[in-house]
């Protein structure tokens, strides 16, 4: 179907950045990372039942400043965003270890150029 909406899903785990040694750099607890045309959304799994998760952060694409890595961690996908985005306010830096980061990196970054580029 030509006009249908897709989000993709990515397993994930947050990353606390508040350590600048890669070795004392914390990574959280797992989330789920659902990327869509117009958002990416961090969703939290229930314990109990995995089909059940809440929001717990969402991040409009248009927002988005860059994307960014560190080498000292596999898979790490560091999002920039300038303003105030969705759920979060003032500039905001969400890191994520995603297990697929080179494919949600490519959708992010195509959903931003097909959606928010002249």
């Amino acid at each position: 179907r030509k006009n249908e909406k897709q989000i993709k899903i990515y397993d994930a785990r947050k990353v606390d950045l508040s350590d600048t040694n890669p070795e004392d750099m914390c990574i959280g607890s797992s989330c789920v990372l659902a990327v869509s045309e117009g958002y990416i959304i961090e969703l939290i799994r229930h314990p109990d039942r995995q089909e059940y998760a809440h929001l717990e952060a969402k991040f409009a694409i248009a927002d988005l400043e860059k994307i960014t890595s560190r080498r000292s961690l596999k898979n790490l996908m560091i999002l920039h965003f300038g303003k105030s985005s969705g759920t979060e306010k003032g500039p905001t830096k969400c890191a994520y270890v995603v297990q697929e980061s080179r494919k949600c990196i490519d959708l992010i970054k195509a959903y931003y150029v097909a959606n928010f580029t002249n």
